[in-house]
C-alpha cells in the first residue's frame, strides 16, 4: 500500500487499523509512536471494531498515552461488553467505574459483581478490590477474614499493591492474627519493588522496632527511598531529620532540608510549606528566602492554596521578593474572605490595624480578628483586647479589654504575656476603680515567660536595673 500516513490510514479496514495501531504501540516494523496508535485504536474503535474499543477504553482509565478520562473509558468498555467477553482487566475498570461514578452513576452492587468476576479470570487488581470490599463492608457484609484471603490471591498473582496490604493486616490484625515480623517482611518485599508506601512503612519499621530491631541508618535509608519515589511524609522525615542533624554541627544540611521540604510542598504539604519558611529563617540568606518565595508562588500556581499566608508574608516582610504591602494585603484578603484561613484572617485585621496596603480601618479589624479568634487564632483576642485597653473600642470596658488579653496569655501567647507584664507595671483604672494594681513581681513573671520576645526583653532589663 505504500508508506503509512495519517491520509490513508481511512483507507484501511477496522481490523487493519487494530493491527497496525499494536505496530505502532510496541514498535513492531515501525518506528514506536504512542500517538500514531492511539489515533488508529480511535479509527478502529469508531468503526465498530470492539478490541480497539477495550484497548483504547482501558488506556483512557489509565491515562496511559491519553488524557485520563474514566467517563469515556467506561463508555468504550460497557458498548464493547455489550457485543463480546471483555478481558480481566476492563471488567474491572467497569467495576471501579460503577463504585466511583465514573461515566455513571454509582452502583455498589455493579461494582462488587465486576470484581467477583474479574477476580474469577485471575485479576490481580480485581482481588484488591474485592478485598477492600470485604474489609470495608461495600455492597457486601463485612469479612475480615476474607478480605485477607483476597489480599493473599491478589500476591500470588504478584499484584503490586498486595504486599503493603498483606503487612497492614499482619501489623494491625486485619483477617488475621498480629506479627510484627511478617508484617516488617510484606513492607521489605514492597519496598523491594520500589513501592513508596511500603518503603515508608519499612522506615518506621526500623525506626520504631516494629517486628525488626531498631536501627535508625536503615530508617533513614528506606524514608530516603521513598521520598524520592515522591511520597510526601517520607520527604518531611527526611527533611526533618536533616534538619535535626544540623544542630550537631552540619550547618550544611539544612539546605538539603530545604529541597525535601519544597518537593513536599508543591504535592499541597502544609508541613513542607512551614518547613521551607522555617528553613529561610534558620539560614537567613536571600538565596533561601528566593528558594521559598518561588516554592510558594509555584504552590499557590498548583492550587495549594494553605500556602497564601506565607506567600501573603513574603511580600508584606520582602522575603525573597519586592516588599510590596498591597500585594500582601490583597493576598491576606482572599486567604481571609475566600479561604477562611485563621492567619490570614487575623493578619488581614493586622493590615486594618496598622493601615497597611490599605487604609485604617479599626472597625473592620476587630470584625476579622473576631473571625480569626473564632477559628481558633489565639493572638487575635490579644489584639482585640490591646485595642480595647488603648480606648481605640467604644463601648467596650476596660475590665473586658483585661479579659482578653489574660486569657491569650494563659494559652501561652508570648505578645500577650508581654502585655500583660507591661500592664502589671503600669497598672489599670476603669474611671477611678483599679481593675489591675501594679506588681512588678507579677510584670516580672510575665518577661520570663516569654523571654524571647525582643519588647520583653527590654522590659524585663528596666525592672532588673531599677530594682523593681
Amino acid at each position: 500500500m505504500g508508506e503509512n500516513t495519517e491520509s490513508n490510514f481511512d483507507l484501511l479496514r477496522p481490523e487493519e487499523q487494530m493491527e497496525l495501531a499494536e505496530d505502532y504501540f510496541t514498535g513492531k516494523g515501525v518506528q514506536r509512536s504512542f500517538r500514531t496508535a492511539v489515533e488508529l485504536y480511535k479509527k478502529a474503535a469508531g468503526s465498530g471494531n470492539v478490541t480497539a474499543a477495550i484497548k483504547l477504553g482501558c488506556l483512557y482509565f489509565e491515562g496511559t498515552h491519553v488524557k485520563q478520562d474514566q467517563a469515556e473509558a467506561f463508555r468504550l468498555l460497557k458498548r464493547a461488553e455489550e457485543q463480546e467477553e471483555l478481558p480481566a482487566p476492563a471488567v474491572n475498570y467497569l467495576g471501579e467505574c460503577y463504585e466511583h461514578g465514573y461515566g455513571t452513576d454509582i452502583d455498589l452492587d455493579k461494582a462488587l459483581d465486576k470484581y467477583e468476576k474479574a477476580a474469577v479470570m485471575n485479576s490481580g487488581k480485581a482481588y484488591m478490590n474485592l478485598g477492600r470490599c470485604y474489609e470495608l463492608g461495600i455492597s457486601v457484609e463485612k469479612n475480615e477474614r476474607e478480605a485477607f484471603v483476597c489480599y493473599e490471591r491478589a500476591e500470588g498473582l504478584n499484584e503490586p499493591e498486595s504486599a503493603h496490604t498483606l503487612a497492614r493486616c499482619c501489623e494491625h490484625g486485619i483477617g488475621t492474627e498480629i506479627d510484627a515480623k511478617k508484617a516488617a517482611a510484606f513492607y521489605a518485599k514492597g519496598a523491594r519493588s520500589n513501592h513508596p508506601p511500603s518503603q515508608k512503612a519499612l522506615g518506621r519499621c526500623y525506626e520504631l522496632g516494629i517486628g525488626v530491631a531498631k536501627n535508625k541508618n536503615t530508617s533513614l535509608n528506606w524514608y530516603t527511598k521513598a521520598a524520592k519515589g515522591g511520597d510526601v511524609d517520607a520527604q518531611i522525615k527526611v527533611a526533618s531529620s536533616l534538619v535535626a542533624s544540623s544542630a550537631n554541627g552540619k550547618p550544611e544540611n539544612i539546605a538539603t532540608a530545604m529541597e525535601w521540604y519544597e518537593k513536599a510542598a508543591l504535592q499541597g504539604s502544609e508541613e513542607g510549606m512551614e518547613g521551607l519558611r522555617q528553613c529561610r529563617s534558620d539560614l537567613g540568606t536571600e538565596e533561601a528566602a528566593a528558594k521559598a518565595f518561588h516554592a510558594f508562588e509555584a504552590a499557590m500556581t498548583k492550587g495549594f492554596s494553605a500556602v497564601i499566608h506565607l506567600l501573603a508574608e513574603s511580600y508584606k516582610e520582602g522575603y525573597g521578593t519586592e516588599k510590596d504591602l498591597k500585594k500582601a494585603f490583597e493576598l491576606y484578603e482572599k486567604g481571609a474572605q475566600v479561604e477562611q484561613n485563621s492567619l490570614c484572617q487575623f493578619n488581614y485585621a493586622v493590615c486594618l490595624e496598622m493601615g497597611e496596603g490599605t487604609e485604617k480601618n479599626i472597625e473592620k479589624a476587630i470584625e476579622w480578628y473576631e473571625k480569626a479568634s473564632s477559628n481558633g487564632d489565639e493572638d487575635a483576642g490579644y489584639r482585640i483586647g490591646c485595642l480595647i485597653l488603648n480606648g481605640l473600642v467604644q463601648g467596650r470596658t476596660q475590665q473586658q479589654g483585661l479579659d482578653l488579653v489574660s486569657e491569650s496569655a494563659d494559652k501561652e501567647s508570648e505578645d500577650a504575656l508581654c502585655e500583660m507584664g507591661v500592664r502589671f507595671m503600669t497598672g489599670i483604672r476603669e474611671g477611678e476603680e483599679i481593675i489591675l494594681p501594679v506588681d512588678y513581681n507579677k510584670a516580672v513573671k510575665c518577661f520570663r515567660a516569654c523571654r524571647d520576645h525582643p519588647r520583653a526583653l527590654g522590659c524585663y532589663g528596666y525592672c532588673f536595673e531599677t530594682g523593681k
